[in-house]
């Protein structure tokens, strides 16, 4: 029985790559000559006259099976994560030809370690560049981890997630920002041991966290896996004590429709002398004043009607007024204001 499909023919290597600058497609270059053209390029990042910007990102996708599209992609746009290596295909006596690469274009470049070795890749090709430290390949949140090289690899990764997901000291104008919401440590630590880049970053003005010290219970029998105790005196005391920074804004425009002409302000005139301790004169709540759920904390009256109306607060947990801002672009009447209000809280995570 002959078949009746017809016999395929599978295509060779195409004659030509193309090439993209920052996502479109400018021509295209013959796939003998790509690699000429893509040292040529490099020797121009590195050079004192070129007019090639330095951190012109030249990734050179080579033809492989099943692997990703090839081509030439040229990335000029602005913010884009870079990092320098030396550049050792190119001969030079002070051996300084540092380039900027980007992160797509690293993938398919050989790097090799300062010190000379192959990286446990021994069929590898010739390196063309060489890290200028051997830490040069991480992220700033792996240099922070001290004696990565005593620890298993899967350690030192989660240590990068969970950097990412502490509470940490976000800000330091946080008085001075109006962020929907916003978390902030109240007892940060600084590590004992640390590494260089933990300096040179500088990250103790941003602290990440709070170390708890785990006493381990030995010859007992007893293994608490993912599990710790906390002393509740030190929690008391305030030990991974933070808060949540929430901004309330109240605009008396948006609550008047079109048809509405009345004259509402900030005031509190003819409620409740009981309301004295939660609303202040101008209408607005006392700053560090705790306010319970469905509790008064702000009044609003009208010069049209004469009629004064009181605002709760709606939520399930009591809040604590850190400031309160008035915007004064409407120097008649006081017509927005914005308050944020502070929510205790402890998170404790491994």
């Amino acid at each position: 029985m002959t078949p009746s499909l017809p016999k395929l023919v599978q295509a060779g290597p195409p004659e030509v790559l193309s090439v993209l600058l920052d996502g479109r497609v400018v021509g295209s270059i013959p796939s003998s000559e790509v690699e000429k053209v893509v040292g040529h390029l490099r020797r121009l990042k590195v050079s004192a006259t070129s007019m090639i910007t330095d951190d012109l990102e030249v990734g050179y996708v080579p033809l492989s099976l099943g692997g990703a599209y090839p081509g030439l992609y040229l990335f000029t746009s602005p913010a884009r994560f870079v990092r320098p290596v030396r550049n050792i295909s190119i001969p030079s006596e002070e051996s300084q030809n540092i380039e900027l690469i980007g992160p797509f274009e690293q993938v398919f470049m050989e790097i090799r370690c300062p010190d000379g070795g192959d990286g446990g890749r021994r069929n590898a090709f010739p390196a063309t560049h060489e890290e200028i430290h051997p830490t040069g390949m991480l992220s700033v949140v792996a240099n922070l981890t001290p004696w990565s090289d005593h620890n298993q690899s899967p350690r030192n990764m989660y240590q990068c997630q969970m950097a990412k997901q502490t509470m940490a000291f976000s800000s330091q104008a946080i008085h001075f920002r109006a962020d929907q919401k916003l978390y902030h440590l109240q007892t940060p630590q600084t590590p004992i041991v640390r590494t260089s880049s933990y300096t040179r970053y500088g990250v103790d003005e941003y602290p990440t966290g709070t170390n708890a010290i785990v006493a381990v219970l030995a010859y007992t029998g007893y293994d608490m896996e993912d599990a710790m105790i906390l002393n509740k005196s030190s929690v008391e005391r305030g030990m991974c004590r933070g808060q949540i920074y929430q901004t309330e804004t109240i605009d008396l425009a948006d609550q008047r429709s079109r048809s509405d002409r009345s004259q509402k302000m900030f005031r509190r005139s003819n409620v409740d002398k009981s309301m004295h301790s939660l609303i202040d004169v101008d209408g607005l709540p006392n700053v560090g004043q705790i306010i319970q759920p469905n509790e008064p904390y702000y009044c609003t009256y009208d010069e049209v009607t004469s009629s004064t109306k009181t605002y709760s607060r709606k939520g399930s947990e009591p809040v604590i007024v850190d400031y309160v801002a008035v915007d004064v672009k409407n120097k008649k009447h006081l017509q927005k204001v914005s308050g944020q209000p502070v929510d205790w809280l402890i998170l404790v995570g491994q």
